[in-house]
């Protein structure tokens, strides 16, 4: 009994440390947007998100440090709680406020947004925010928003130029209206301004601005058809590609691929897709580089064995999203196999990996194909001897018990009954 009273303190003290995991300011701020919210993920509930492991939620001691929620159906707005959540920061790589794509998510955007001094990614595109885009934010000078495919309206706030990192301002399918001035008090990094498909009437000529300018799909084009502002969008394949080099007596099979180790091999592939890019130079093969390096990292340090990796086919889609095949390649057998694809898989397609910050959010999809997982139909006719040995060597089994049974009962039904008077007291006559 005496050890039973020792064990119970430390383990109310463990469960008391347990429930103390959120930051009460924090908790606060979530739960109020769980009460905005519809369709939250199931798991948010408790008063303890960082303890209870809230979809979407990402702790750090006990502070909420992200929050990304992109296309979950969120539905309501967005309140000025946000402001209270201080520790939206960046880590050893950029953490987002990622509400994207959640269609139902309305009205205005709270000013107390450019209290969040750390945040570095804002992706709000592809909802329904409404009004204008709150000056505030030109406060947060590490950001990097995307606002695109909603419904702001009004003026494009001066205050957003002077961002200092800010390479790309893409405000495409929006509403904004009136005349657009985009002054001398720019982020002297800024290399793209998008505006395509909104209802800007007029455009302020001068202020020192002379990169790239879309305005297609505007009133503004209506009347300025020779205005290379108002061209269509180049969606043209970008130059960078792997480099492979020219491996001397080195013949791969037709469905074999070279990798840039100078191995045949039959690697993993999938397509990244890049949403908001935060610069412009795609041809500066320096941040692909990067990239390669960090996506090889990650591999290994999960005990993969990974040789090496190489991206091709390196546009700007349609939507604006930089888009590039991924091929993975093994580094010593000539494909991987199961367990190793899933791995792979799951770090690019559930964020384990995380890129370079000038690339920004992603998803991953993965390509179908067989021969790139190691599933021939060889290996796979030979990974299956075992079983086919094993339900033969089963069935014999049962078939054997089986006949000893019908044996059994036949046997049973030959044995002659004993007679039924038998079983009859002596001395009663017989019937």
């Amino acid at each position: 009994m005496g050890f039973n009273w020792i064990i119970l303190p430390i383990l109310l003290f463990n469960f008391t440390v347990t429930l103390a995991l959120t930051n009460s300011g924090d908790a606060a701020a979530l739960r109020s947007l769980e009460n905005i919210w519809a369709n939250v993920p199931l798991n948010w509930q408790g008063s303890d998100p960082c303890s209870s492991q809230w979809t979407g939620v990402g702790c750090r001691d006990n502070r909420v440090v992200s929050i990304r929620l992109s296309s979950i159906g969120l539905e309501g707005t967005l309140s000025g709680d946000i402001e209270s959540l201080t520790e939206l920061e960046i880590l050893q790589v950029p953490i987002f406020l990622d509400l994207s794509y959640n269609k139902g998510l309305t009205g205005n955007l709270p000013a107390a947004i450019g209290n969040l001094r750390q945040l570095t990614d804002l992706s709000l595109n592809s909802n329904q925010f409404t009004g204008g885009i709150p000056s505030s934010l030109g406060k947060l000078s590490k950001l990097y928003w995307l606002l695109d495919k909603n419904n702001f309206t009004g003026i494009i706030p001066p205050t957003l130029g002077l961002v200092k990192a800010l390479e790309v301002v893409r405000l495409r399918n929006n509403l904004f209206n009136g005349t657009l001035d985009i002054g001398s008090n720019f982020s002297g990094q800024l290399q793209l301004v998008d505006l395509e498909n909104n209802r800007i009437e007029r455009f302020v000529e001068g202020g020192g601005y002379k990169n790239e300018l879309r305005l297609l799909g505007n009133p503004y084009c209506d009347q300025s058809t020779s205005d290379t502002r108002c061209a269509t969008g180049i969606r043209s394949t970008l130059p960078y590609t792997t480099p492979i080099p020219n491996c001397q007596q080195l013949t791969c099979s037709a469905d074999q691929k070279q990798s840039p180790n100078c191995r045949c091999a039959y690697p993993y592939t999938g397509n990244l897709y890049f949403r908001a890019v935060s610069f412009s130079d795609l041809w500066n093969a320096t941040k692909f580089q990067a990239l390669e390096a960090g996506l090889l990292k990650s591999f290994q340090s999960q005990q993969i064995p990974v040789g090496s990796v190489a991206l091709s086919n390196t546009f700007t889609n349609e939507d604006s999203y930089l888009q590039t095949t991924l091929q993975v390649f093994p580094a010593e057998n000539p494909r991987f196999n199961q367990s190793e694809i899933s791995i792979i898989g799951f770090i690019l397609s559930n964020q384990t990996f995380k890129p370079p910050s000038f690339f920004g959010p992603f998803f991953f999809i993965g390509t179908s194909n067989s021969t790139a997982q190691g599933s021939s139909s060889d290996s796979s006719s030979k990974s299956n001897v075992p079983v086919i040995i094993g339900a033969v060597a089963g069935g014999c089994v049962i078939a054997l018990i089986a006949s000893f049974l019908v044996v059994y009962v036949m046997r049973r039904k030959k044995e002659p009954s004993k007679p039924k008077e038998q079983s009859q007291p002596f001395g009663e006559p017989r019937m």
